[in-house]
């Protein structure tokens, strides 16, 4: 492409995503796309990477991830490959893949029904943090995303999010890892932390084969009420979901579950290495169900 194009078809395509970004105008009534053709994308501006902004009421879509890449490296601290407008309404990303040099992959700052489908994020390396979403209030459906062979020099190669109401279905996260850190400030989960004021629902996903090394005492998955946000009442429901071959370091957890009401419904949690007090902590301040799940990981406790 090129950014003289007015980028209006592919035979007048531009060659820089976070331009057409800047031109497109979208709001709730007339929703526009900017499509990414095969290939792979480098948001360069002025000889550096720069953050792709998704606006509100607009799509940012690949072909596939097989087909359309993203790559970048080196983003300033607060963005990432995909960055949202701040308190952005209604965006959506489809469709492609990312791979990083010490940049995060997708971050926003409060989101209202966001929605992120048909991502792969693999072969990265990261300072600290992968992919960030949400903030009070926000709302997310998060589909079809995996996460492959990411490395993370401190902690959390997987997804960070905090919102009301948050649904994941079909996330794989598998053969991920961080180096062991002792610095508090580098501490954290590994494959998923979630802060939860409303309904979490993490349902058909897959981690295996992922390390998390810390002398943190964290996890590698956990998911909480934030009470941060008032006195509503925060569901998680952790359904259908297979956690195998996944190894915790020192203190670490394999999946923590809090809140008001938790459901652990269908899962496999199966030949995980942990040296905490069982395979899986949860705690329903209202209610518990632990129900037709299969635990096979040779400790001495499972459930505390």
């Amino acid at each position: 492409g090129d950014d003289s194009n007015n980028g209006l078809s592919s035979s007048t395509a531009l060659k820089t995503p976070s331009v057409a970004m800047q031109r497109i105008l979208s709001n709730p009534n007339n929703r526009n796309t900017v499509h990414l053709l095969a290939g792979t994308h480098h948001n360069i501006i002025n000889d550096e990477y720069m953050s792709i902004c998704v606006k509100d009421y607009t799509t940012l879509k690949g072909l596939s991830p097989a087909e359309t890449k993203i790559y970048g490296e080196n983003m300033i601290s607060g963005s990432g490959i995909v960055t949202f407008v701040n308190t952005s309404e209604s965006p959506i990303v489809a469709d492609f893949s990312i791979s990083t040099d010490m940049a995060p992959s997708i971050y926003a700052w409060r989101v209202y029904n966001c929605i992120i489908r048909n991502i792969l994020i693999e072969d990265s390396i990261l300072e600290y943090a992968n992919f960030m979403v949400g903030g009070p209030h926000s709302s997310m459906i998060i589909e079809n995303v995996t996460l492959r062979n990411v490395h993370a020099l401190y902690f959390e190669y997987g997804l960070r999010l905090w919102g009301n109401d948050i649904l994941i279905d079909n996330l794989t996260v598998e053969d991920c890892y961080n180096d062991p850190n002792t610095d508090w400030i580098y501490q954290g989960n590994g494959a998923l932390e979630i802060d939860n004021r409303g309904t979490t629902i993490i349902q058909n996903s897959t981690f295996i084969n992922n390390l998390c090394d810390s002398d943190s005492g964290s996890a590698f998955a956990r998911v909480s009420q934030f009470y941060g946000w008032g006195e509503q009442e925060a569901n998680v429901i952790f359904n259908n979901n297979l956690f195998v071959n996944n190894i915790c370091t020192n203190e670490v957890n394999l999946l923590h579950l809090s809140g008001s009401n938790v459901d652990l419904v269908n899962c496999t949690i199966a030949n995980n290495e942990f040296n905490s007090r069982a395979a899986v902590i949860t705690s329903g301040y209202t209610s518990t169900n632990i129900r037709n799940n299969i635990f096979s990981n040779g400790n001495l406790k499972e459930i505390a």
